[in-house]
């Protein structure tokens, strides 16, 4: 039996809710036929440049995709602290390049 996740302030964040309104509208493909969200899709010198420079500075990065395959996340952690993007496969897909991106220019050297 799996364990629920609480949240512990008590109540659904306002991020939560839209999280799963978004999902609601996603759709099954693209014109190319893609369905899921795939990190070998996405620029290889971005990810890793992400992963360098951000765990050089002391932080850890975490990269996944939704259970549904559709939405990658990217998941930044530091001093205790989390934070997590997601990108939808499809519509988002630049700006999870322009995020890595972000990543880099801030925490490179």
């Amino acid at each position: 039996m799996s364990k629920k996740r609480k949240d512990p302030n008590g109540s659904i964040s306002r991020e939560a809710l839209e999280f799963v309104k978004n999902l609601q509208t996603v759709p099954s493909e693209d014109s190319n036929g893609t369905t899921q969200a795939d990190w070998k899709t996405v620029d290889s010198n971005l990810i890793l440049g992400a992963l360098y420079t951000y765990t050089a500075v002391g932080g850890a990065i975490l990269f996944g995709t939704s259970r549904d395959g559709f939405l990658f996340s990217v998941s930044v952690y530091a001093g205790g602290e989390k934070a997590t993007k997601w990108f939808h496969c499809i519509r988002e897909f630049d700006d999870l390049q322009d995020y890595l991106r972000m990543i880099i220019e801030t925490f490179g050297q």
